[in-house]
């Protein structure tokens, strides 16, 4: 599905999202789940964009690809919540395989990122990390955290922290 403006997913797909530059995605009670399939990403930010969140929402790539895919700036905002869960060697949330994760933004939500092999939000394998930052109504749980300087296996975020590339989460 290609997005360019403003769309509004809801229920159960299998599909592949892309979102143009300036697109603007609006989850609402969504699951897609590309998990089965290799190389398949299940969102996919070609340029800056947001993404907005109302009800519960998840998300599962295919191995080598972001669960939500971005290497440019993405917003995330809303009342919702998303479960972002990266395929072998990508970020939950930011870049998949090789691909830095871009700047992130969260302003609202209830966000748990899991990467593997990878940040959970930010690069992945072998990908710079990127820059996180975390404000407004908003609390962000990370699976994994394998950054380098991880002081614990499991970090949770609250609002109004900023992450820059010296320490990815």
């Amino acid at each position: 599905v290609l997005i360019n403006g403003s769309v509004t997913l809801s229920g159960t797909q299998s599909i592949n999202v892309y979102c143009n530059s300036g697109a603007s995605l609006t989850l609402q009670n969504v699951r897609i789940d590309v998990s089965g399939t290799a190389d398949q990403c299940a969102i996919e930010f070609a340029g800056s964009g947001s993404l907005i969140l109302s009800g519960a929402n998840y998300i599962y790539s295919g191995s080598q690809r972001a669960a939500v895919e971005t290497s440019s700036a993405l917003s995330i905002s809303g009342s919702g919540s998303l479960f972002a869960n990266g395929g072998t060697n990508a970020a939950g949330i930011g870049g998949s395989s090789g691909q830095n994760g871009g700047s992130i933004n969260i302003t609202g939500g209830l966000i748990y990122a899991a990467g593997s092999g990878a940040d959970d939000i930010g690069g992945g394998n072998g990908g710079g990390q990127g820059s996180l930052n975390i404000s407004g109504a908003s609390a962000v749980f990370l699976k994994n955290n394998n950054a380098p300087s991880a002081a614990v296996s499991v970090h949770t975020l609250y609002s109004n922290e900023t992450v820059n590339s010296s320490k990815a989460y």
